[in-house]
């Protein structure tokens, strides 16, 4: 027999999270149908990844900065696996808070791919291949996105969730698109010691934003080391690729050696959640 609910949820990632919560704190029976990671994106390759990333940058500049003022601290030779380890335990930490905010409001978590069968109907199956049915009378499809960009012939070149799982430091790193995501990258692995080149189309960082705001960041990342090209579009079929690097050509004509390329697509300047955190 199907569970009848008043609120289904496909998807428990931002958008599904809160609109589950904020119906079952109106005093809606609401299901969450969830087939990957509870959380989502966000909590495990998106934004709350990266800004725990960032907040492992922040601390280890603070604490060098510490030591060239006289404090006496004991720097850990620092490595992107510790701070990967710190990401995961951060995410861990988020999906249980989830977890017992959904039991606190008895929001039933239901694990499988949601499928429709009609408009108020719901098949789910589980990673055992055993199906179930769920009716609601209303449901709400909060799926999320894949990256725009993907070619798994070129490992060298990865996008954002790809990037995420690389567990070895790439001593050159080229970000192509200086958008709020692209910086934030350009942040965390130049602390980290990368030689970071940033490759911007537009003739600033953070395209579409307050110059001003822009000018701040930009110069805050060439502080630090990072080499940001502005007025230049790479194409992708003008990144070549040897068996040990990437070449990418600045405006000048000029290679650019990269041992990893990020790419990104497009990126929506007008979202009101996109604020760069460096």
């Amino acid at each position: 027999m199907a569970q009848h609910y008043d609120l289904g949820v496909i998807g428990s990632g931002s958008s599904g999270r809160w609109a589950a919560l904020l119906g079952a704190r109106r005093g809606l029976r609401t299901a969450v149908i969830e087939g990957a990671n509870i959380g989502g994106s966000c909590f495990h390759r998106g934004s709350y990844a990266v800004r725990a990333l960032l907040a492992c940058a922040r601390q280890f500049r603070d604490r060098w900065k510490s030591g060239r003022f006289g404090n006496r601290v004991d720097l850990l030779k620092v490595t992107l696996n510790d701070w990967m380890t710190a990401q995961r335990m951060v995410t861990l930490r988020l999906v249980d808070d989830l977890r017992a905010e959904l039991q606190r409001l008895k929001v039933d978590l239901i694990r499988g791919h949601g499928e429709f069968l009609d408009d108020r109907t719901l098949q789910v199956i589980d990673e055992h291949g055993v199906k179930s049915t769920v009716t609601a009378d209303n449901i709400i499809v909060a799926t999320g996105s894949t990256p725009d960009f993907q070619d798994s012939s070129r490992p060298r070149m990865v996008n954002s969730d790809e990037l995420l799982r690389t567990s070895t430091l790439p001593e050159r790193l080229v970000i192509i698109g200086a958008g709020y995501i692209g910086c934030e990258f350009a942040s965390i692995y130049r602390t980290l010691g990368s030689e970071v080149t940033l490759i911007e189309k537009a003739n600033q960082v953070l395209p579409g934003w307050e110059p001003e705001a822009a000018h701040r960041v930009a110069e805050a990342l060439e502080m630090r080391g990072v080499n940001i090209v502005r007025n230049h579009q790479v194409a992708f079929h003008e990144i070549r690729e040897s068996e040990t690097n990437l070449l990418v050509r600045d405006q000048s004509g000029q290679a650019v050696d990269a041992d990893v390329v990020w790419w990104q697509l497009a990126e929506d300047p007008t979202r009101r959640d996109s604020v760069c955190r460096l």
